[in-house]
Parts: C-alpha cells; sequence; structure tokens
C-alpha cells in the first residue's frame, strides 16, 4: 500500500510527475521508502481512513474521544509489537538505511516479536501455554519443580519465607491461594505434595486476573508482584534477584515460543 506521503505526492504533483504518458512510475520513484506506510490488512486501511475523516464527521465530543482514545491505544499496540524492514539475510534494516539501499534490493516488512510487546492471549486457547510458561520461569531445570523450595526472602513482606512448588507460591499465600482457587485449604506440605492442586491454583489465578484486567501480562505482573503491570513498574517492584521487567521479558520470550 502506498502511505500517506505519497498521497499528497501524487494530489499536488500528478502531472509533472507522470512520464509523460500518463504513468505515476516516476511519481512512486520520487517517493522515499521511508514515506511509506505499511498496512497489515484491509481492516488497517479502512481504521486509518475513517480516522481521518473523524475531524468533519458531525457527531457527539464524548464519542469522538472515545474514538481518538481507542485509535491511540490502537496505534501504541502496533507500535510496540513492531513490523521491520529486512532484507534478503533476514537482517533488520533502518529506515536510514533502506533510503540509501539500491534501488533493486529487494526489502521486505516482517513482523518482529519483542520480548515486551502486548500479548496474544485466548483464554481457552492459550492457558495451558501460558501456566507452562509460567512454570517454566519459576521452576524450568528443576529435576522435580513439584518439590521444589526457593531461598529464604531476606525483605519485604515475604521475608523469612520461601517460594514453595512449581510456580513459585510463597508460604503464607499457600493457603489462601488454594482455598480461592483450589477449593480446598492445604498446608504447604500438603501443597508440595500435589501437583494438581499446584496447576489447578496457577491455571484459575491467570483466568480470573485476565478477566479482571483484560490482559495476560498484568495477571503475570499480578503472580510476581501483587499489583498489576503499571503499578509494579512504577514502584520498581523485584524479588531481590530479577524486576519486574525482566520478569515480563522473560515470561514474553517463554510464552512466544511455544
Amino acid at each position: 500500500m502506498y502511505g500517506a506521503a505519497y498521497a499528497k505526492n501524487l494530489r499536488e504533483n500528478l502531472l509533472s510527475a507522470t512520464d509523460g504518458q500518463g504513468s505515476d512510475r516516476a511519481l512512486m520513484e520520487r517517493v522515499k521508502k521511508s514515506d511509506l506506510k505499511v498496512y497489515k490488512d484491509k481492516d488497517d486501511v479502512m481504521e486509518d481512513a475513517l480516522a481521518d475523516l473523524l475531524p468533519y464527521i458531525d457527531i457527539k465530543p464524548q464519542v469522538r474521544d472515545e474514538i481518538a482514545a481507542k485509535k491511540a491505544q490502537a496505534r501504541q499496540r502496533l507500535e510496540s509489537t513492531s513490523r521491520a524492514l529486512t532484507d534478503n539475510n533476514d537482517e533488520v534494516v533502518t529506515l536510514d538505511e533502506a533510503n540509501e539501499r539500491s534501488e533493486t534490493e529487494s526489502l521486505v516488512t516482517k513482523p518482529v516479536i519483542s520480548p515486551i510487546s502486548p500479548l496474544v492471549f485466548d483464554p481457552e486457547a492459550d492457558i495451558d501455554r501460558a501456566v507452562d510458561s509460567l512454570r517454566f520461569l519459576e521452576s524450568g531445570g528443576k529435576k522435580n519443580p513439584y518439590k521444589t523450595k526457593g531461598k529464604k526472602v531476606t525483605k519485604g513482606q515475604y521475608k523469612g519465607e520461601q517460594a514453595i512448588g512449581a510456580y513459585g507460591v510463597m508460604e503464607s499465600n499457600v493457603p489462601i491461594f488454594t482455598k480461592e482457587y483450589y477449593g480446598e485449604e492445604l498446608t504447604v506440605e500438603q501443597f508440595v505434595n500435589n501437583t494438581k492442586a499446584q496447576d489447578k491454583v496457577a491455571k484459575e489465578f491467570l483466568l480470573k486476573h485476565y478477566e479482571k484486567y483484560g490482559n495476560l501480562e498484568d495477571g503475570i505482573s499480578t503472580w510476581f508482584t501483587g499489583d498489576p503491570l503499571d503499578q509494579a513498574i512504577a514502584r520498581k517492584a523485584d524479588d531481590g534477584s530479577i524486576d519486574i521487567n525482566e520478569y515480563i521479558v522473560r515470561f514474553n520470550r517463554q510464552y512466544n515460543l511455544k
């Protein structure tokens, strides 16, 4: 698809930019690659076109503000998930580099999965993948992850406690979590010896917090810090080993591999 710069150039320079035979090839060649916008599909084109018409449509200010807010959120999601120009060797090429490349060199756009990109999550289709990723993050590589007991915490609200089991549940949370997410209050020892309870607690916790926040990242952040992601980042939450940013990066990396 041609971008906004191309369209403007077309309107202003239609006659002078053609090759005399009605072809716009000359016009196309005058537009830099960096001026072109890549549309993923026809819906993306439609949204962009409608957005440009908003200022001319007589609608209530409240509705206009809601549409503008949704557009900003969509743009932020698109920018963070990102698409990148790549060459024949799948190496990412910057826009400045693209403009310096030979016109005959083939450059394409491909999705680039950023480790901190918002995650695509369908609670029915992806919950097992999310639980597996959380388990790997908390106890991956352990010979018997469900029997795992972490090092004693030296500071904060969990000082003196250990993370228990495959998902790293803090000892004081075991009776609370098992009662709420497993349906039966268990002791630490009972929990360590019950793989079914550990799996169900993690699964139900993530599902409930997805329902509450509408995204998986806030659920993962709440599991690690007790707070949704923006609050955890704001207070620079960490467990003494890694902070919330690194935790989310590691989770996303594992989740995107599956």
